[in-house]
């Protein structure tokens, strides 16, 4: 994609979880379609079954797959962002306050969602180094 991953970094907002969890983003990786319900039903199901092996190609993939997902938000969130504008100037006040709520909803906290992702695995990396 056209961003780069170092842009990408530096529009994390935190350095720690610590944030991520007072924003409630941890309980969003509970309930998300890769999240922890959906990955323990499959465990359930095919206990061999594992998105992520301990191994560090593996992280680095799912590492990778973050970026790629939080700049397809990111330019999901600019677009819309620029709809509720447009709606806010000529005076469409329910659009522009639903078109920003559900902004909010995909898009942002999809992105928060990544940049926990991403911290966790590469927390994860340093304590193994």
């Amino acid at each position: 994609m056209f961003l780069k991953n170092s842009f990408i970094d530096r529009l994390q907002i935190g350095k720690t979880t610590k944030i991520y969890k007072k924003l409630g983003v941890n309980t969003i990786n509970k309930i998300s379609q890769n999240g922890e319900i959906i990955n323990n039903l499959l465990k359930k199901k095919f206990p061999q079954h594992r998105i992520l092996t301990k191994d560090k190609k593996s992280i680095s993939a799912i590492i990778n797959q973050t970026y790629v997902f939080e700049k397809f938000h990111l330019t999901l969130f600019l677009f819309f962002f620029l709809i509720t504008v447009y709606s806010i100037i000529n005076k469409y006040w329910l659009w522009a306050l639903a078109i920003l709520l559900t902004n909010i909803a995909y898009n942002v906290y999809p992105n928060f969602l990544q940049q926990y992702i991403r911290l966790k695995l590469s927390l994860f990396n340093k304590r193994r180094i």
